[in-house]
């Protein structure tokens, strides 16, 4: 089937295509014919590497003393609409928070502590502190 297909391919080639086809398969077997490299001795010195510094990027900036040329003569922004306006602060909505009482589980100590550490059980610090150790 294969020598099908080569046929019909070497009917429809020009001559000069043929002639192309013949020389670049006369170059392949000369190149086949190049002999293996020659084996040499291993030496440490062969698996050295070395790295070449690398090429400055057109990426890179250069960095040098520059001099600000801005000056501010106050003309920009001058206008009345960029003035915060003059307005009384408003009243506080939010009540102190108030302290609540606790009594100590362990010593019997009536404590005032932030309403958030309320708790059924409640043990001092101190009653803590002492536990800890």
């Amino acid at each position: 089937m294969t020598e099908d297909l080569v046929q019909k391919m070497m009917q429809l080639l020009t001559p000069e295509q043929k002639q192309e086809l013949a020389a670049s398969l006369l170059q392949e077997d000369k190149q086949e014919e190049v002999a293996p490299p020659k084996a040499h001795n291993v030496v440490a010195d062969d698996f050295t590497m070395t790295r070449d510094k690398p090429e400055p990027s057109s990426t890179q900036i250069e960095l040098k003393k520059r001099v600000n040329l801005f000056s501010d003569d106050g003309t920009e922004h001058k206008d009345e609409q960029n003035k915060t306006p003059e307005v009384a602060p408003t009243e506080r909505k939010r009540k102190p928070t108030q302290m609540v009482s606790q009594v100590c589980q362990a010593c019997n100590a009536t404590v005032e502590v932030h309403p958030t550490h309320r708790r059924d059980f409640f043990t001092c610090d101190k009653c803590l502190r002492s536990r800890s150790i």
